[in-house]
């Protein structure tokens, strides 16, 4: 379903004003496919991913991390529930996620090592996207396409104008409307479109998740190294 920007921007007035703390007004959700073996080309990773956003920033994450975690809450809370868990996911959720603040000129990722999550941040990333002269629709909006190369990769995004958000999926953003497609020119990093949809509710936040601790890229490489 398509929304229209002056709803989304009514929301946001909203909430905004509602609240001290940024609640997000919409999430775009992507199905994430990553070649992790050049000589298997046509074997994925695959997840299921999403960007919470508002006008201050976004949040991406794994959707599939998400729905399993609601999952694991849900049979713990059972009375009828005997200890062991049962989970079914044919993803492969990625341990990162990303917090994008413009305005502050940083961008902090997430890592979860086992139940804790480590943050790391660093400069505002930015990509000299050059717009194509293409069109197409998709998912009922009017898209254009641009190119940019970053971190070793020519992405080829399709964004919208009539989503006001310069935002999009991992680190890319940049644009004057929300990227809904993103894939580099070898197709071996895809970000497709799966929904959008405006979050009313006041309860969402592009922020980093509680008891997030500040750390450095070295000390979450030990970590990780650890719980090998």
């Amino acid at each position: 379903m398509k929304y229209s920007l002056s709803i989304l921007l009514s929301v946001a007035t909203q909430l905004l004003f509602a609240q001290e703390r940024t609640p997000a007004i919409a999430k775009v959700h992507y199905e994430f496919k990553h070649v992790n073996d050049s000589t298997q080309r046509d074997q994925f990773l695959r997840d299921e991913t999403v960007v919470y956003l508002n006008q201050q920033g976004s949040y991406y994450t794994s959707y599939s991390s998400k729905r399993m975690q609601e999952e694991v809450k849900k049979q713990m809370e059972d009375p009828a529930f005997s200890g062991n868990l049962t989970l079914t996911t044919r993803s492969s959720p990625s341990s990162s996620s990303y917090l994008i603040n413009p305005d502050q000129n940083k961008i902090t990722e997430v890592i979860s090592v086992a139940s804790d999550h480590f943050s790391i941040t660093s400069p505002y990333p930015t990509q000299d996207w050059e717009i194509l002269g293409d069109r197409k629709e998709i998912g009922g909006y009017n898209c254009q396409n641009a190119k940019a190369t970053f971190k070793g990769r020519t992405y080829i995004a399709w964004f919208t104008t009539e989503l006001p958000f310069s935002y999009g999926p991992w680190k890319l953003h940049g644009l004057p409307g929300l990227i809904l497609d993103a894939r580099d020119t070898k197709n071996e990093v895809i970000f497709a479109y799966a929904g959008f949809d405006k979050i009313e509710d006041g309860k969402t936040f592009v922020e980093l998740p509680q008891n997030t601790i500040a750390s450095t890229a070295d000390e979450v490489k030990k970590i990780q190294e650890a719980f090998k």
